[in-house]
């Protein structure tokens, strides 16, 4: 008998636990229609198209920054537990 979604999903998390983070998110529906098309074109998840845009972003905002700001950029918003 074929998987269900629900336990494809479980096996993913499972496999991905230590490399995975859960949001939920609210976007409006005009986005979600973005969003939908971007991956539909570059043939993506939702997962990839979102961690393409966010790599792609970084890079931008880090080729602008220099010094002290660039340090302080990468230091900010998060801590790295690993």
């Amino acid at each position: 008998m074929p998987m269900t979604n629900a336990q494809r999903q479980k096996r993913y998390r499972e496999r991905n636990r230590d490399d995975l983070a859960h949001i939920t998110l609210d976007v409006r529906v005009a986005v979600r229609d973005r969003l939908d098309r971007l991956a539909w074109h570059f043939d993506w998840s939702l997962t990839q198209l979102v961690e393409e845009l966010a790599a792609r972003a970084e890079l931008a905002v880090e080729g602008e920054l220099t010094g002290a700001a660039l340090r302080a950029y990468r230091a900010a918003g998060y801590e790295d537990t690993a």
